[in-house]
């Protein structure tokens, strides 16, 4: 709506389009900090992100300055605390090849206070950022320990293949590793959420095995979702650049718009 508001304005004259300009701008500018107010970690980071679209503007095409900035606004309503979008296959090695099924899926933060930053956004769309994540079930002794995020689904029938992987790794308590080693060294473990709560409680809780009430308060999960936990190599929060930001919500944007 605000990407045809603009091209109609465009046409009229050059005072109209400097005022309209302005005005949608307000917008844009208003709309992402009401929604980065109410969220965490990077997402708070998004205000100033829409400003650096604008002060490296090109004014000879304010076309794609302003689509630059819709694509933080939209990422900041549709994808919060999103970390990475793409295809996920999932492998039964008690199983052929053939059997393999694939996902589209969004990996959400976790959502306690501090859970994420960019620098975890920006590794996982470097290392994942065209080829399916390829996962293979077996036996590990992994507790789902930070950093830590959720895999969802796209469409009902994704979710019907993390339903159905979800429920084969609880029953035999299973953990999914990268089939493939990564040359960038990421590491990544998924579990059901049954499984990330009962792997907590035997190392954090009581002798019930109950996850202690901080814990509890710190791992919230949906059933309709698969837990992850993943390491990879950076040097910081401080190297991560604004462009590598926007860089990586260019990417989610694009990547959920191509496989919805």
């Amino acid at each position: 709506m605000f990407e045809n508001l603009w091209y109609a304005a465009s046409s009229s004259d050059k005072g109209c389009v400097n005022q309209f300009w302005q005005l949608l701008n307000q917008v844009v500018d208003l709309r992402i900090k009401r929604r980065s107010s109410t969220s965490c970690c990077g997402d708070q980071d998004l205000p100033r992100l829409a400003s650096t679209a604008l002060v490296r503007s090109d004014f000879n095409d304010p076309h794609r300055t302003f689509r630059q900035r819709l694509i933080v606004l939209k990422y900041s309503e549709q994808l919060p605390g999103v970390i990475w979008c793409g295809y996920v296959e999932f492998k039964d090695p008690m199983m052929p090849e053939w059997s393999a099924q694939t996902a589209r899926v969004v990996l959400r933060c976790d959502e306690a206070k501090n859970s994420w930053n960019w620098t975890h956004a920006v590794a996982w769309n470097q290392c994942f950022s065209q080829a399916t994540v390829k996962l293979v079930s077996q036996m590990y002794n992994f507790v789902p320990v930070r950093p830590r995020g959720q895999l969802f689904g796209v469409t009902t029938e994704d979710q019907a293949i993390l339903a159905g992987v979800s429920r084969k790794l609880h029953s035999r308590d299973q953990v999914m590793t990268l089939r493939f080693g990564n040359t960038d060294g990421f590491i990544l473990r998924v579990v059901s959420p049954a499984q990330a709560h009962q792997r907590l409680g035997r190392l954090f809780g009581g002798s019930g095995g109950e996850i202690s009430r901080p814990m509890t308060q710190a791992l919230k999960t949906s059933p309709e979702a698969l837990v992850c936990s993943w390491e990879c190599q950076y040097d910081g929060p401080d190297t991560v650049t604004d462009s590598d930001k926007l860089h990586v919500i260019n990417s989610m944007v694009q990547s959920v718009e191509g496989m919805t």
